[in-house]
């Protein structure tokens, strides 16, 4: 299908990988992992045609149809059924023909398209569309909300339905499970599993790469080697690849020590110095086997700072929510130690219980006791937008710690890879990654006895995620925790509590037993919605209500992004950064995206919960 030779990509002068050469054939589903910054999304694109390579051949078959994940952000009043539908192609041209014979009264090709409509199964692809969207965790009502609607993160799964919808013999998807929740990755690797072309997919989550690849292509020092298995197979046979090659490096050492003991013992004598000479010649040409390093970049801990008394947290009579409540938790006890993983569907007011319990969101009713000695710490989604992007890495650590010396922030720093000139870096010119990265790293400087993580994985890396592991088994305080990683849940976490209903409980079981209960719950809501249509009559009056709220958030939502979109605009003038007093208004204009991004999440938590009420009544 597609063939790379000896492919070489410069960036700023400077190769990011040579002498590439890869095949993919049908029926591969390849994961293309290496460190942020390798190279991983340009290779795509080479792939893909968009970038071409500064040397080699790239051979594609003819007529091969390539389907990609658009990374950027649509903005139109179409409807997500629409939006999808027009990644086929070949279905919107025949449709607008079809318009357009219709007009002009054309009837031969008014045929000609209709018959074309149903080579292409037309009829059948707005149901797909729509089984597209309701597993990437669309409501029936909300694919037929306008596009401009959604938050990012929802615009963002659009794409990655445009691109399912779409025919082709190879997908190319960079980073599709980013904006995912567990029910919804759990639905992709499903469908991937189930296609049959070839996939080329970008993911730091290592479940996901288990579930769906068969080959791992691995960048690292400027080459790209390929591994045949799922990610775990990989892991294993880089580990051995290490060893064997640890192993060879030696004896070539030996052999080269071996050498140049002959060269220093005979290099004078006339009997024994052309012998020398020779040998002289043998060691310029060795070249020296790079052995790979089975290292982390990363090296960083939680510590705390001081022991708290039972209980840390305790609830009563809790409700969460905005205008209206979200969650209600009759009697909740979180103590020192513990280490939860938090559960439910995307709506279901897990990220709204953070905010409240790190005080970012008052609560709507109830007791909320903490212990006294409790030193909490919060990441949350968007914390990023905290930072001060005219600032370094050095200068956020100095903020919190004044007392700590230069060389002791640089070595704190280090941990999370802000090595040399990186510490002192403005982090404008930092990827999301590394922005992330920086956020965690001011939480870990902090020395939290408790932490509130909400989706702490994004933007990172597959090797931070891992150091993101080991730090978070080694912290020794407590710890609740939202996350689509399956894996960083499985491996940190003692017990899982499940938001669902509007309520709280202990989940008893593994992300296995989850991923079931995730099924047994669409298939239990099928049923109920089929019941309900059959057995229930309408309510016109709850109905109309329900319709007039869903319009009216759609409304507010749509008038807080437009504020959001005229902060965005006014944080991009580059005056702001040039004197102290435009630094002091990008700050303000940071917290006020901050105060609007935490408005629109509630908006859209309600609007989620209205939905969901009137596709019940539907």
């Amino acid at each position: 299908m597609i063939t790379l030779k000896n492919i070489e990509l410069d960036f700023h002068g400077e190769a990011l990988y040579s002498d590439v050469s890869l095949d993919i054939f049908n029926g591969h589903r390849i994961g293309l992992v290496g460190a942020n910054g390798t190279g991983k999304s340009s290779l795509m694109a080479i792939i893909n045609g968009e970038l071409s390579a500064d040397k080699g051949d790239l051979n594609i078959a003819r007529d091969l149809r390539i389907a990609i994940m658009r990374q950027t952000m649509p903005d139109t009043d179409t409807t997500a059924l629409d939006y999808v539908l027009q990644g086929h192609h070949e279905y919107v041209q025949a449709q607008r023909q079809l318009k357009q014979a219709y007009e002009q009264e054309q009837d031969e090709k008014i045929i000609e398209c209709l018959a074309l409509l149903d080579d292409i199964n037309a009829y059948h692809l707005e149901a797909l569309a729509a089984t597209i969207l309701h597993g990437l965790g669309f409501g029936n009502h909300e694919t037929h909300k306008p596009v401009k609607t959604f938050s990012g993160g929802w615009r963002m799964r659009l794409q990655l339905a445009q691109a399912l919808l779409k025919p082709s013999d190879i997908m190319l998807l960079d980073e599709p499970t980013n904006h995912l929740d567990i029910a919804a990755i759990t639905w992709l690797e499903q469908f991937l599993t189930k296609y049959q072309g070839a996939v080329v997919l970008i993911s730091h989550d290592r479940v996901f790469l288990d579930n769906t690849c068969n080959y791992i292509w691995h960048i690292e020092h400027k080459k790209i080697k390929a591994y045949k298995g799922s990610y775990s197979d990989f892991e294993r046979l880089r580990a051995e690849h290490i060893k064997a090659q640890q192993a060879l490096s030696e004896k070539q050492q030996r052999a080269i020590a071996h050498m140049q003991s002959f060269v220093d013992r005979f290099r004078a004598k006339a009997t024994k110095a052309k012998q020398a000479q020779s040998r002289i010649k043998a060691l310029e040409k060795i070249e020296t086997i790079q052995v790979l390093q089975d290292k982390t970049a990363f090296s960083f801990e939680f510590k705390t700072a001081e022991d708290i008394s039972n209980p840390a947290m305790r609830l009563e009579d809790f409700a969460v929510g905005y205008e209206q409540p979200v969650l209600r938790i009759g009697e909740l006890t979180i103590n020192k130690g513990d280490r939860i993983g938090l559960l439910g569907v995307n709506g279901a007011g897990k990220s709204t219980l953070m905010k409240t319990l790190a005080g970012t969101l008052t609560a709507l009713n109830g007791t909320l006791m903490k212990s006294p000695k409790l030193n909490l710490g919060y990441y949350a989604q968007d914390q990023v937008e905290l930072l001060r992007f005219d600032q370094t890495p050095a200068w956020h650590i100095l903020q919190r710690h004044p007392q700590w010396s230069e060389q002791l922030i640089r070595n704190f720093l280090g941990g999370f890879n802000f090595c040399g000139d990186k510490a002192l870096t403005c982090i404008e010119r930092f990827s999301g990654g590394e922005q992330s990265r920086l956020v965690l790293a001011i939480l870990a400087s902090l020395q939290c006895n408790m932490l509130l993580l909400d989706e702490p994985t994004n933007h990172l890396d597959m090797e931070m995620r891992n150091a993101l592991v080991l730090s978070m088994q080694e912290f020794n305080g407590s710890f609740i925790m939202i996350s689509h990683d399956r894996y960083l849940l499985e491996s940190c976490c003692d017990a899982f509590w499940l938001v669902d209903d509007g309520g709280i409980t202990l989940f008893k079981g593994d992300m296995d037993d989850y991923q079931q209960w995730l099924t047994d719950k669409a298939q239990s809501q099928q049923k109920q919605s089929k019941k309900v249509k059959k057995d229930k009559p309408l309510s016109v009056e709850n109905t109309t209500k329900l319709e007039k709220q869903v319009k009216s958030l759609e409304q507010k939502i749509e008038k807080v992004n437009q504020k959001i979109a005229v902060v965005d605009d006014a944080l991009k003038e580059p005056e702001l950064y040039q004197e102290e007093t435009g630094q002091n208004k990008a700050s303000q204009l940071r917290l006020e995206k901050t105060a609007l991004v935490s408005e629109l999440d509630g908006l859209q938590d309600q609007w989620f919960e209205a939905l969901h009420q009137l596709e019940n009544m539907d």
